[in-house]
């Protein structure tokens, strides 16, 4: 690698790192000001209001990075451009939450031909056979609306589709390098070094959410990258080193869409667009006992194990190395397989265990609505507390430290239930909240 190069990468690795660190609390800032939060309901999994649109903190230092280089071949342009349309698709359905999956849908196969337009697709078979080359558009276009649906899917932890993303651009990153593929690392570096500067943030416990905006926008970035990269002169090791690089969100989606169908939870493609649920890979480690932080970084080391087979597979040059790395990774396919298996088991028997608990409620009386939890308290560990063994016992906790943060959720969110530190950092900014409570929610009880 020529010094250029090596200065280049250094340079818009650290530039997007460092713009992203910064200007991701300006983004969380607009969000709360303009009251774009991510709410708890039964589909998701956190139990408290996170502010959205982290897709335009990881999209602006990640374009601007490459802007400021001056690489514009057609390629990085025709990725830019449908990166930023997937943006605003994003930034639409987390205002409006008005997009379907069918409308999603079809907008990324509208995105996907103005790539093939452009000359990305791939190149499974020969093209000068006009049956063949409508093949491979038809593969890209399932291959792009798979991967980005597949990373949309997997964005249901903190730092989880952000964490995997961050791997899966180094290891593009690192084939770039061996390959010589100049401006396919200057986008791999400029996607880990806003993803990393993001994380940040949205590692647990998340200040901001990546939302629609940054799943969506990350995903097809990330496999309009896969669709572009030379990976090696061998056709089949060329097809499956992208698969195992992405392989854990692509196993996500494809086992999950799978067994719902098996299990008629869905049963035509239209409901397996819209169908939104707590059954992918990481809902099933927490169903086994992980905590949600083991169950992120567990999945972290399982998107490194894949890309590690990938890098050496392309390396090998032995047909018996090859063969035992592929058997390698599919015994990696069957453990994981096991574990989505047991992981089912578990939360079958957490949802039966659910539907005791609403029952026993009704024959009580008790109302069938979640009942939420405002506590503000300058303590971390008197919040984190009162939220953990409020919180297991079915609760919806949220917790703040100061004055303004505790008015904000007030006015977006009805609460059931408030603790109030009446002495918050050595100022009555208790009574102030505690007023403030009962002027927005009068009949609310405050402690």
């Amino acid at each position: 690698m020529s010094a250029y190069w090596r200065n280049t990468y250094i340079f818009v690795f650290a530039f997007s790192l460092i713009f992203s660190l910064a200007f991701t609390p300006l983004v969380r800032f607009l969000a709360q000001k303009l009251n774009i939060y991510d709410k708890p309901d039964k589909r998701k999994i956190h139990t408290r209001s996170v502010p959205l649109w982290g897709g335009i903190a990881v999209f602006v230092p990640f374009a601007l990075s490459l802007f400021l280089v001056r690489y514009y071949s057609t390629p990085l342009k025709s990725i830019l451009l449908g990166s930023l349309i997937a943006l605003c698709v994003g930034i639409t359905d987390d205002l409006k939450k008005g997009l379907s999956g069918t409308v999603k849908f079809f907008i990324l196969i509208a995105l996907t031909l103005m790539l093939v337009s452009q000359g990305v697709v791939l190149n499974t078979f020969p093209a000068h056979i006009l049956a063949f080359k409508v093949l491979n558009i038809i593969l890209t276009c399932l291959w792009i609306v798979g991967v980005t649906s597949a990373f949309n899917a997997i964005d249901n932890m903190d730092g989880l589709a952000t964490g995997v993303s961050c791997i899966a651009s180094a290891f593009f990153f690192i084939v770039a390098v061996q390959t010589q593929q100049w401006w396919f690392g200057i986008i791999s570096a400029a996607m880990v070094g806003s993803c990393l500067g993001f994380l940040r943030y949205n590692f647990r416990p998340a200040t901001i959410f990546l939302g629609d905006a940054g799943s969506f926008f990350i995903g097809f970035t990330l496999a309009a990258m896969s669709v572009m990269g030379d990976w090696s002169e061998n056709p089949f090791i060329s097809m499956v080193i992208p698969v195992f690089i992405l392989g854990i969100p692509i196993f996500d989606i494809t086992y999950v869409v799978i067994w719902r169908h098996v299990n008629k939870v869905t049963r035509t493609f239209f409901e397996a667009l819209q169908h939104c649920a707590k059954d992918h890979l990481s809902h099933r480690f927490v169903a086994l006992g992980f905590s949600q932080k083991n169950a992120v970084l567990v999945i972290y080391l399982l998107a490194a194990c894949t890309g590690i087979c990938a890098l050496v597979l392309r390396k090998s040059t032995s047909v018996t190395d090859s063969i035992l790395l592929m058997m390698q990774g599919l015994v990696l396919l069957l453990i994981l397989m096991e574990i989505m298996v047991i992981g089912t088991r578990h939360l079958r028997e957490k949802y039966r265990m659910r539907e005791d608990y609403i029952s026993l409620r009704k024959e009580l009386g008790l109302a069938d609505d979640e009942i939420r939890v405002l506590v503000v308290d300058d303590d971390k560990e008197v919040r984190s507390f009162i939220g953990d063994f409020l919180g297991k016992k079915g609760f919806l906790v949220t917790g703040v430290d100061s004055l303004s943060s505790a008015v904000a959720e007030l006015k977006h969110t009805r609460f059931n239930l408030a603790f109030v530190d009446v002495m918050i950092g050595g100022t009555p900014a208790g009574i102030e909240v505690l007023r403030s409570a009962k002027s927005l929610h009068p009949d609310m009880p405050v402690v």
